[in-house]
């Protein structure tokens, strides 16, 4: 769990400020709260060995579709077919 983490800071309308801690999941690459260590649902991918949202979680269920590598097969996909033309 030595990944990169985020922090943001929401102020609200009264003026106090609360910071917590962020995370970006493996798969959907989008940015959510990081759980409380008491918290019963922790997304973790023991496949990529990077955190993930308890979404793609229950929607993967066990497989892994890391979102580099999602980018990466559509990447060549697009280059052969600019080379076939």
């Amino acid at each position: 769990m030595n990944q990169a983490r985020g922090f943001v800071t929401v102020t609200g309308p009264d003026g106090r400020s609360v910071t917590r801690e962020t995370f970006t999941c493996c798969h959907c690459n989008s940015v959510h709260y990081t759980p409380p260590p008491n918290a019963q649902e922790v997304g973790f991918c023991h496949r990529c060995f990077a955190r993930e949202c308890v979404g793609c979680a229950k929607q993967l269920s066990g497989r892994c579709a890391a979102f580099e590598r999602r980018i990466e097969a559509y990447e060549r996909r697009q280059r052969m077919l600019a080379a076939v033309g």
